[in-house]
């Protein structure tokens, strides 16, 4: 083999190693664009808003509770229950919520700003009158609840779930009345009376 060949087959090869290097280089380009998009996007899920509504119980009472969870500001968020539950502590308690135009039950709320781990609460009832409505079958005890709102940049998010009372239901519970609760009772029972008039 002449020396020429010898140089045309070695500029070959290094031609050749030099193509698989650009093509594995281009493949790793593509993966780690691949995992930036990833984290990026893990990130963004991560680091926003989460606003939910939810009960808590305390004492046997409820209290209704938009709370914050996320890690960045909420703004502009609305909060829509569809056939909310009746004969609570905040049906007409204006301050809480405002009842949807055209409809008796359904009930929205406009909050401006939530920080995170911010979060706005009202007292609902007292817990053991949910249950003992729901057994006579006086009570839905399921409503559809829609809560969107948006963070700094504008992002839009939107969550749909439903809202029960069941959750705090307890079989074979045995009711123990403390003067906190007494007192509960006491105001329901004159707010009661009072409609009555």
């Amino acid at each position: 083999m002449s020396a020429e060949w010898t140089g045309v087959l070695i500029n070959g090869l290094i031609v050749i190693i030099y193509l698989m290097t650009l093509r594995s280089s281009h493949k790793m380009v593509k993966e780690t664009k691949d995992m930036a998009r990833e984290t990026k996007i893990s990130r963004e899920e991560s680091y926003r808003p989460e606003v939910i509504a939810y009960f808590r119980e305390e004492n046997g009472l409820l209290y209704f509770t938009i709370k914050n969870n996320g890690t960045r500001p909420a703004f502009n968020i609305h909060l829509f229950i569809e056939k909310f539950f009746s004969n609570n502590h905040l049906e007409g308690d204006m301050k809480f919520f405002k009842v949807v135009r055209g409809s008796i039950r359904d009930v929205e709320k406009e909050i401006k700003l939530l920080a995170p781990n911010q979060s706005i609460e009202a007292f609902f009832g007292i817990n053991r009158e949910f249950q003992q409505r729901d057994q006579r079958g006086g009570l839905i005890a399921e409503c559809p609840i829609e809560i969107s709102y948006y963070n700094y940049e504008g992002d839009f998010y939107k969550e749909n779930y439903n809202l029960t009372l069941r959750d705090f239901f307890k079989e074979g519970d045995v009711y123990i009345p403390t003067e906190g609760k007494l007192l509960v009772e006491e105001v329901a029972a004159i707010r009661e009376e009072l409609r009555k008039r």
